[in-house]
């Protein structure tokens, strides 16, 4: 099995696009796999970088995500989403993922800008803001919101039990 993209640091706009793909296919698969997905999909395509992946095509795209083993087993609903929220980052976010949370945003405002994403809800967001803030040290603003590990389901109290998502004043 490949190897999941580095957690230490989201340091480019492919690891960038990797964590909104690995919130994104976080469903009804074990949270392992879903979060090891984009690099599947990297070495399928050769890149994560959402401008790249638009220029592929959505057809080419959805093509390459179903070839067995799929990515996700949810295949066409999750190519339709990731391929959509490469359109989105392009859009939004100038192609750049990490334009989601810098300058460095209040936890609600990062919890609402992964809810636009195609796919992902309130729950996988504030897993999502969990693991920003515990695993990967993104520097995410408090905002006076309930984001302590509870909310943000098995995945979190499973690998950090009495950790609470870093949040700065």
């Amino acid at each position: 099995m490949p190897e999941a993209l580095p957690v230490e640091q989201i340091n480019s706009v492919e690891t960038a696009f990797a964590f909104v793909l690995g919130t994104l296919f976080n469903q009804q698969v074990r949270s392992d796999y879903a979060w090891q997905a984009p690099s599947r999909l990297k070495q399928r395509l050769g890149t994560l970088a959402p401008d790249q992946i638009i220029a592929r095509g959505e057809m080419e795209f959805r093509r390459v995500f179903a070839i067995s083993p799929v990515i996700h087993p949810f295949t066409e609903r999750m190519a339709g989403n990731a391929f959509q929220a490469a359109l989105l980052t392009s859009e939004r976010y100038g192609g750049d993922a990490r334009n989601i949370w810098t300058p460095s945003v209040h936890a609600g405002e990062f919890v609402a800008r992964l809810c636009v994403f195609p796919g992902i809800g309130e729950h996988k967001a504030r897993i999502a803001l969990f693991v920003a803030t515990v695993q990967l040290g993104i520097p995410v603003k408090a905002d006076g919101g309930d984001y302590n590990i509870r909310s943000c389901a098995g995945l979190a109290q499973r690998f950090y039990p009495q950790e609470e998502p870093i949040l700065m004043e």
